[in-house]
């Protein structure tokens, strides 16, 4: 029995000091410290920093400016490596997309799956109430407090529903600015919080730079100005943070929404968002997104999908030519994602 339990400890032994052994090899290997350990800090995101990262093994990554990680381009990386990191199949075909810049990137770890003009700076219309969300939930006065409409919060643009004097709570005011894409209902959300709308905008502008969004910008909370800009990779980037708030989650997948004033006056609106009607065939699901339009930004849309097996991705397209076509483009991406990549 002692020889036994000796022989035993003796072969753990070895097993373990091997499995030390090869995981210090791959700890060892560039690529590891550069991904690997920042995948771990981030709780299962790998977020990249410099400009490649190696392997041991002389497989290339690259890093886009976003901070954003392309798929490595062989292989024959480490098996640690391939657990976390989508793989382009064999088949893949190349997509065409009309958008002027379109982007997919996996949810979990951020890796670039399509590419198409995604360092591109241009407009982005309505897409900017992302960031306005995200600064507002830094500062939200309560979802139940109430709030009456000021002549100031009225912005052109859009389907107006609520007028100077209409008593509303600051949960509709949210829910108007994403579910409708409503501009006065964004004004007066920013305006609840107490700050200046120039205080709010720098909020925005540190947030982006928090978020290490380096060729994103804004001078105004709703999306009416072309100086509101951003690239479709940063906007990828900006949906991952702000589509993983539940709060903006549930609220962008609301294909409507019901409420009264306290006046009485019973309004209903119908998201922008076509997707959460029509959902996509082959198993897809639209699980939050945002629409945007002005004439310099074109029609723009990003979008969170996931496939019958819970793989998720991030899809935008940005500056289309047609109210439909952003919808039906940012779908296509995200299929064409699913359909040419594996996950290990």
């Amino acid at each position: 029995m002692i020889k036994k339990t000796a022989v035993y400890l003796f072969v753990s032994s070895g097993f373990f000091v091997g499995s030390f052994l090869a995981f210090q090899q791959i700890y060892d290997s560039q690529f590891y410290k550069a991904n690997f350990s920042k995948f771990l800090a981030d709780s299962g995101r790998v977020l990249g920093e410099t400009a490649s990262a190696t392997s041991s093994s002389d497989n290339t990554c690259t890093v886009n400016q976003a901070g954003l990680l392309s798929a490595c381009v062989d292989s024959e990386l480490p098996k640690i490596d391939r657990i976390f990191l989508p793989e382009k199949k064999d088949t893949a075909v190349d997509l065409e997309t009309c958008a002027m810049s379109g982007v997919a990137i996996d949810l979990d770890n951020q890796t670039i799956l399509y590419n198409k003009n995604g360092d591109l700076v241009q407009p982005i219309a309505s897409l900017s109430k992302l960031m306005t969300a995200l600064v507002f939930l830094e500062h939200n006065p309560g979802w139940e407090t109430s709030y009456v409409m000021k002549s100031e919060d009225r912005r052109e643009g859009g389907k107006i529903y609520l007028f100077t004097g209409d008593e509303v709570t600051i949960k509709d005011l949210f829910h108007l600015s994403l579910v409708a894409s409503d501009n006065t209902a964004t004004i007066a959300l920013v305006n609840s919080t107490g700050l200046t709308q120039e205080e709010f905008v720098k909020k925005m502008n540190e947030k982006a730079q928090e978020l290490d969004l380096k060729n994103t910008a804004f001078v105004e909370p709703v999306g009416l100005s072309e100086k509101n800009v951003s690239t479709a990779l940063e906007i990828a980037k900006l949906s991952v943070s702000a589509l993983s708030n539940q709060e903006i989650s549930e609220a962008t997948m609301e294909s409507e929404y019901k409420f009264s004033t306290a006046q009485g006056k019973k309004i209903a609106v119908s998201s922008t968002d076509l997707l959460l009607k029509n959902l996509p065939p082959n198993g897809l699901r639209v699980k939050g997104g945002k629409t945007g339009y002005t004439e310099s930004a074109g029609y723009c849309f990003v979008g969170r999908f996931a496939n019958h097996e819970d793989r998720e991705v991030i899809a935008v397209a940005l500056d289309c030519s047609n109210y439909q076509s952003r919808f039906d483009e940012a779908k296509k991406i995200a299929e064409w994602a699913f359909d040419n990549y594996i996950w290990r």
